[in-house]
């Protein structure tokens, strides 16, 4: 059995508990404060300790003291503190339970088992760099802590910096010439490489600011929460839709290109 304080603390963003069942996170709003438009890959719980919040999603609601108010996954929103405020945020599942993945765990929990089976050697590459990034991810889920934190922005700099481009440049072409770029997986991939883009640049500044002695842990925090959950909710699409597609609509001509240049692109010359 454990207790925790749910008052109001000076850190707007405080990690209560992660049992990878439910991951419980508690906001204390000072008067005015915004959590700028979001989303998240679990459905969620909102439930207001005290004060009095703006809740916009489908719609606007005012959440007092008391309200408990529930949202499925993946819809944008926002919350806006209309007076000192102290606001529970549950996750249920837990991100931690269906996209993270550990090295000492036989699988990856982004992956259906089926999807897992039918994505191509070929492209094999594309889904351990996924691996790699998850596991760092997981590492700065806790709350705030430095190396752990730096890494995830090293980490996610070279995703942007390599893995994208990869995707970019090598095999959303030659996928494209099956199923198109203009519209679809393709089109959906190329807007959220973009969104994560903005998401990491405002991130690496705080970060940046943070290590200048400006700003606070906790605007590192906050800005760390949308971009991990779009980075979880991208991969999970990857995984699960366009690699398995991928692997089935291509020919073995075009994925033995597709790993050849990447290869190429990774120093390995053949």
């Amino acid at each position: 059995m454990q207790v925790y304080d749910l008052h109001f603390k000076e850190s707007f963003i405080q990690p209560v508990m992660d049992n990878k069942v439910s991951k419980v996170v508690q906001f204390s709003f000072p008067k005015g404060k915004v959590l700028e438009k979001h989303k998240t890959s679990s459905p969620i719980l909102v439930y207001v300790l005290s004060g009095q919040v703006r809740f916009k999603a489908k719609e606007e609601v005012l959440l007092q003291a008391g309200r408990l108010l529930s949202l499925e996954a993946n819809v944008e929103h926002s919350v806006e503190a209309l007076e000192e405020s102290v606001m529970l945020l549950i996750l249920t599942p837990s991100p931690a339970a269906h996209t993270i993945f550990r090295p000492s765990e036989a699988d990856h929990h982004s992956f259906g088992p089926e999807a897992k089976q039918s994505i191509a050697g070929q492209l094999r590459s594309f889904v351990q760099e996924h691996e790699e990034l998850l596991h760092v991810l997981d590492r700065a889920a806790g709350g705030y802590e430095a190396a752990a934190y730096t890494a995830a922005d090293q980490m996610i700099e070279e995703e942007l910096n390599k893995h994208f481009r990869y995707e970019e440049e090598i095999l959303f072409p030659i996928l494209g010439k099956y199923i198109g770029t203009g519209a679809g997986p393709i089109a959906v991939m190329l807007s959220e490489h973009q969104t994560i883009r903005n998401l990491h640049r405002a991130y690496h500044q705080r970060l940046a600011q943070l290590h200048q002695g400006l700003g606070a842990e906790s605007d590192v925090v906050e800005a760390f929460g949308p971009l991990e959950d779009m980075l979880r909710t991208h991969i999970t699409k990857e995984d699960n839709v366009l690699f398995p597609m991928a692997s089935r609509v291509m020919s073995e001509e075009d994925k033995n290109e597709v790993a050849r240049k990447v290869q190429y692109e990774n120093g390995n010359k053949r």
